[in-house]
């Protein structure tokens, strides 16, 4: 059955490509006839007629040169090619009704040549088409600013403005989240598992449980406690882990290969964020201005996500994630434990816990006590790891332009948080490694829980 030859136009499967297409085309047209208006009326300036041909090149101008809806300048950028059209040459008219009649494909950088180059001859402005001709033959032929064109036979120089590319939004760097949220992952178990020093307080509770100082009644904590004791070598040694903190995070002194290049930049960046922050907020409170600029944070937050996502890549993704499942298991149903889960497991924490605090943090104290003795600052360091993770977890999707304001303060509460939390726990990513001694000349005590975890014996080797 046929449907008016409706079957024979479904197969012409160019016929309906082409017609889409031109359906866009007009769509988008209309759309910058609209934008321009809106934008024209809005700045209070003279709006050119919708099918006069200044709003045509307008619009031609835009099309062709891209705007980006995304970063919040879209009235800046329509305003800034009307206006410089309204300011253009007395020969762009007759310029393009001779291009248009020829059928000569004039770019707009070859178009601004043209009437540079017409003006300059300080003639009559006039339909004089031999001329036009002869300036976009001898533009097309040689003409230009670079002056390796003298070379050739029909070369000459224009005047150059000397204005550069400025990489706008269109040639932006890629940004990875996914590798920037793993850094911020490895934040974290730095935190917990090496500052707090869970991998090796874990391993201790596993060893007491291994000689017979612990008995555990609970048959599932026994079987996940084996099984967490048969997987322990093939989990990252301290080693391997330390390698990857040096080298995603310059921290430490763990030597590394030839060919392994650390990421010197990591800390100085993330210093001058947390610095722009505190800057922020100081102008923020001080200020009776309800915007303050935000450049600073901004600059910092984008330098570190193109930092993070060339650095935290390869198999550092898959070692973080090791890592992390080490401390907390991401699949509860696994029959896995991490570190942690059996700190926190009901049976650990009613042997070990003392007081009233009865819970995996208060394990963690008395453990740390018993095998290092050190009291480390549980809050704190829970604090660094926890608000540093929501920091890199904004930045890793930040968008210029484009980020909740709610998201923001939230962020610079975090890090705010991050900021004090080093007061109290060492300075952790801040550290100086070439400032070892406090203002009275004697050593620095600020990171010793920093260290300990890194210096401690290893209880598993015994």
């Amino acid at each position: 059955m046929s449907l008016n030859g409706l079957d024979d136009r479904v197969r012409d499967t160019a016929g309906l490509s082409n017609y889409i297409l031109d359906s866009l085309d007009k769509i988008e047209t209309e759309f910058f006839i609209e934008l321009v208006g809106a934008v024209a009326d809005r700045a209070g300036v003279t709006k050119p007629a919708k099918d006069s041909d200044k709003m045509k090149l307008v619009v031609r101008k835009l099309q062709t040169t891209g705007i980006s809806f995304r970063g919040g300048n879209v009235e800046e950028t329509v305003l800034d090619v009307l206006t410089g059209t309204s300011r253009e040459s007395k020969w762009a008219p007759f310029v393009d009704t001779f291009a248009a009649k020829k059928q000569i494909p004039l770019t707009f950088s070859r178009r601004e040549l043209v009437l540079s180059a017409l003006d300059r001859l300080n003639l009559k402005v006039g339909q004089k088409n031999s001329l036009i001709a002869q300036v976009i033959d001898d533009v097309s032929r040689g003409g230009g600013t670079d002056p390796v064109q003298l070379t050739r036979p029909t070369g000459r120089t224009s005047p150059w403005d000397f204005e550069v590319d400025l990489f706008d939004s269109t040639a932006a760097q890629i940004v990875l989240a996914e590798n920037v949220r793993a850094a911020g992952a490895l934040m974290w178990c730095y935190d917990i598992g090496e500052r707090l020093g869970v991998y090796k307080l874990t391993d201790a509770l596993v060893y007491r449980w291994w000689v017979g100082l612990l008995d555990f009644g609970d048959t599932d904590l026994t079987s996940e406690l084996y099984r967490y004791y048969k997987l322990r070598d093939e989990r990252p040694t301290e080693e391997e882990r330390f390698l990857l903190y040096r080298r995603i995070l310059d921290v430490g002194e763990s030597p590394v290969g030839d060919r392994v290049v650390v990421n010197e930049d990591f800390p100085a960046l993330w210093r001058a964020l947390m610095e722009e922050v505190a800057t922020y907020i100081d102008r923020t409170e001080s200020s009776f201005r309800k915007r303050v600029n935000r450049q600073g944070v901004i600059q910092a937050i984008t330098e570190l996500q193109y930092n993070l996502t060339e650095r935290m890549a390869g198999m550092a993704l898959t070692q973080v994630t090791e890592m992390y499942n080490q401390l907390r298991q991401t699949e509860t149903d696994s029959g896995v434990l991490g570190g942690l889960d059996i700190l926190g497991h009901p049976e650990v924490v009613g042997q070990l816990a003392s007081g009233r605090r009865r819970d995996q943090w208060s394990v963690i104290e008395r453990l740390s006590k018993e095998e290092f003795q050190v009291s480390p600052n549980v809050s704190a360091l829970r604090t660094s790891a926890v608000e540093g993770f929501k920091v890199v977890d904004f930045i890793s999707t930040f968008r210029d332009g484009q980020f909740d304001e709610d998201d923001f303060d939230a962020f610079i509460a975090s890090a705010k948080s991050w900021i004090l939390s080093q007061q109290l726990a060492g300075q952790g990513l801040l550290v100086d490694a070439s400032d070892t001694t406090s203002d009275t000349g004697e050593p620095d005590g600020d990171d010793s829980s920093y260290d300990v975890p890194a210096e401690a014996d290893d209880i598993w080797s015994e």
